[in-house]
């Protein structure tokens, strides 16, 4: 089995390849941040034997750290949603979260979700310069966030 040189052998997109529009680049973002976050947590349980879910958790964390990056940049830059041609990132962060850092599968994920939430409430409370609610629940606080700043 050949490794896929680039993204687009690895997953090839259902549009065609001259399309430029926002929503194939949206979709294709999309694509690409479930391959490059699938190909970092699907093999966890192969690096140690017996399986370590601390590196689960790492690889958890790493991830959403990265996501957390990315919406930090956007608070301090804002994108122009009208022409902007990648998916909302608090969107992009929560199918992460919900597909690998779920409570179903058993795994403590709980830093992912506190690091992801942490970074961004601290930065957009800066920004702001006044503190903002604090949910009960990680996941209504980031749909709030999604809501309040969809520039995001």
């Amino acid at each position: 089995c050949r490794q896929p040189k680039t993204f687009r052998q690895a997953c090839p997109s259902p549009f065609t390849s001259h399309d430029t529009t926002a929503t194939y680049k949206i979709q294709e973002c999309t694509l690409a941040d479930e391959w490059a976050y699938n190909w970092v947590l699907d093999k966890w349980r192969e690096f140690a034997a017996p399986p370590n879910p601390l590196v689960f958790k790492k690889r958890c964390t790493l991830v959403v750290s990265l996501f957390a990056l990315i919406a930090i940049n956007h608070v301090r830059r804002p994108r122009n949603i009208a022409t902007g041609d990648h998916p909302n990132t608090v969107d992009r962060l929560l199918r992460f979260l919900v597909k690998h850092a779920n409570e179903d599968n058993g795994l403590d994920s709980g830093l992912a979700w506190a690091v992801a939430f942490t970074a961004i409430h601290l930065h957009i409370s800066q920004i702001l310069d006044e503190p903002l609610p604090i949910a009960q629940d990680f996941r209504d606080y980031f749909n709030d966030i999604r809501r309040r700043f969809p520039s995001l």
